[in-house]
């Protein structure tokens, strides 16, 4: 019996959460933000965007000038939602991001991927897999993750802070509450594990963002403990 991917599940409630792609003051929209600045200028690429749920990332690719965006996602229900509300000139296959045989190797000037690779079990094989996807010499892979440290199993929300009492400890968790998080969980990870794995597969880390919510722009936020205390964490590498 195929099991049904968690997102199918929540696929309508997700839609609106995505939403929130466009509101910088959201974590979702800070990723966006952030992930967009560091993919720089895209025109004329080949892009795939990993994880691309309902599309968001994709069609802003191709707003962006990209020549060619594949989006590619395990959800079955999210893609019928993407090529509803996307262009025409995007292609969307249904292929698990552990395994990306269905599309053709060293092709893409660069792979994205925004709040993702949290949800797929097997790191390493999900960097290999993006590897071999991508054009020798300088194909990059810019992704946005909820930060390892900050964003990790037992955690306590305080009146000015985060207390972590467990980080160490790898594997899937739920967060508490009602979120997106609570229902579809996520597989924590070190940092380190995060960056060893990338060197290890070939990759070379070029850049990395700790965006949090600058108070000079959000003065009504100044007390929000994402001023200085992380969220999301961003990187950009290339392939050798």
């Amino acid at each position: 019996m195929l099991r049904v991917p968690a997102y199918d599940l929540i696929a309508e409630e997700y839609i609106e959460f995505v939403l929130q792609a466009d509101d910088p003051t959201t974590i979702l929209g800070l990723a966006t933000q952030s992930l967009i600045e560091m993919m720089g200028d895209v025109s004329g690429q080949v892009i795939c965007d990993l994880g691309c749920g309902e599309g968001h990332l994709s069609r802003t690719c191709r707003e962006f000038g990209a020549a060619v965006v594949i989006g590619v996602d395990i959800s079955m229900l999210l893609l019928a939602a993407a090529r509803r509300s996307g262009s025409s000139e995007i292609v969307y296959v249904c292929a698990d991001g552990q395994n990306l045989e269905a599309l053709k190797a060293e092709t893409f000037d660069l792979v994205v991927s925004n709040l993702a690779l949290m949800d797929m079990a097997d790191l390493a094989k999900t960097y290999q897999a993006v590897y071999n996807v991508l054009k020798p010499g300088g194909g990059r892979f810019v992704f946005s993750i909820t930060h390892p440290c900050f964003q990790a199993p037992q955690i306590t929300i305080e009146s000015n802070g985060r207390l972590i009492t467990q980080y160490a400890t790898e594997g899937q968790w739920f967060s508490e509450g009602i979120g997106i998080r609570a229902k579809v969980g996520a597989y924590h990870r070190t940092m380190a594990t995060y960056i060893n794995l990338l060197v290890e597969t070939g990759f070379i880390i070029e850049r990395v963002l700790e965006p949090t919510l600058p108070p000079d722009t959000y003065p009504e936020m100044s007390q929000n403990i994402q001023v200085e205390i992380p969220a999301i964490m961003v990187m950009k590498a290339a392939k050798q």
